[in-house]
C-alpha cells in the first residue's frame, strides 16, 4: 500500500475495530482487500498511528511478535459476517472474551490498553477488547 493519500480507506473511524472491518474497499465492483497487499497490516497499523487511533507503546508490544495475515483476515470475516447476517450476540460475546483471556491487557497512564503479547495475539485482544467494550456501551447492537 504504502501511499500517501489519506482517502485510501473508504471510511475512517474513531474505532479500530471499525477501521479494521473496513480493510475492504468496494468502490462499484471493484474490490480491494487491503490486508491482501503488500505490507498491508503493516501500512494499515501506521495509519492507525497516524490518525491517533494506536499508540506508538502500543505499536511497540505488537511488533514483538509476527501477525498472521491469513488469522486476522479470518477474524476481520467472521465479524463482517456476523454484522452482515446478525447472528446471535452471546456466542459473538464468548468468542471475544476469549481472545481477551489468551492474551490479558494492561492500560498506560490514559488507558489505552496494551496487550501482554505482541502479533496476532495481541492486535485480536485489543481488537476483541473494543468491540466488548461497543456492544456493553450499545454501539452494535443484535
Amino acid at each position: 500500500m504504502t501511499t500517501n493519500n489519506e482517502n485510501y480507506y473508504s471510511y475512517v473511524s474513531d474505532y479500530l475495530f471499525i477501521n479494521f472491518l473496513n480493510t475492504i474497499n468496494i468502490k462499484k465492483i471493484a474490490v480491494t482487500d487491503f490486508l491482501e497487499e503488500e505490507n498491508g497490516i503493516e501500512d494499515w497499523i501506521s495509519f492507525m498511528v497516524k490518525q491517533g487511533i494506536l499508540t506508538l507503546q502500543q505499536v511497540e508490544q505488537l511488533e514483538k511478535s509476527s501477525i498472521d495475515v491469513k488469522k486476522m483476515k479470518d477474524f476481520r470475516d467472521q465479524w463482517r459476517n456476523y454484522f452482515e447476517e446478525s447472528e446471535e450476540l452471546q456466542n459473538a460475546i464468548e468468542s471475544l472474551a476469549m481472545y481477551t483471556k489468551q492474551t490479558p491487557l494492561y492500560f498506560d497512564h490514559s488507558l489505552k490498553p496494551i496487550p501482554s503479547k505482541g502479533g496476532t495475539e495481541g492486535l485480536l485482544a485489543m481488537l476483541s477488547f473494543e468491540m466488548l467494550q461497543a456492544s456493553q456501551s450499545g454501539i452494535f447492537k443484535n
